[in-house]
């Protein structure tokens, strides 16, 4: 049987309002394991936005580890202010996009279990409708649209939309039926 690695040193690397990096020393049954490096971030959402008419909105922005610029699921990470992942999603939302609806938990996941601690919470927003202008941060520059799934599976398989786990998060809600 498998059993969890014993943490016998951490140490921060580096920390501030978004990194948080420790170097972390384990021992897995008799075995060493020195300098693992582990990234704490805040917890965030990624949302799948379905309007009335069955459509999904997506933004457009520029992501600078990949150097592109393409489709995601709106997203974000948790604000103080946020009570649940409902509460930010709906917030992220509405700044994002200006559209609003009822949220559904979907679930949890982990965004990379080997290399960080946070999570992500997906999202579903049925019944979305544009109530309000984009709220977008000074370095925010962010384009909407409203796509079909079959729309979106194009994207995806052309490159437009690469984020994989938005990509997992868009056939869960799918595959629960509510997409």
């Amino acid at each position: 049987m498998i059993k969890a690695w014993k943490k016998v040193f951490s140490q921060t690397v580096y920390k501030n309002n978004w990194i948080h990096l420790t170097e972390n020393h384990y021992l897995n049954a008799d075995k060493s394991i020195p300098s693992y490096f582990l990234f704490h971030g805040r917890e965030h959402v990624i949302i799948v936005p379905i309007t009335l008419s069955g459509k999904i909105v997506l933004v457009q922005l520029y992501r600078p580890g990949t150097d592109t610029v393409g489709w995601e699921l709106p997203a974000g990470c948790f604000d103080v202010t946020d009570l649940n992942a409902p509460d930010a999603a709906l917030r992220e939302l509405l700044e994002e996009t200006g559209y609003t609806g009822d949220p559904i938990f979907i679930q949890k996941l982990a965004i990379d279990s080997s290399r960080q601690t946070n999570c992500c919470h997906v999202i579903a927003v049925r019944n979305c409708k544009k109530v309000a202008k984009q709220k977008l941060d000074d370095t925010e520059d962010i384009s909407v649209g409203e796509f079909d799934f079959n729309e979106i599976e194009n994207l995806i398989f052309t490159n437009q939309f690469i984020v994989s786990g938005q990509i997992g998060a868009l056939y869960l809600t799918k595959k629960l039926g509510f997409i």
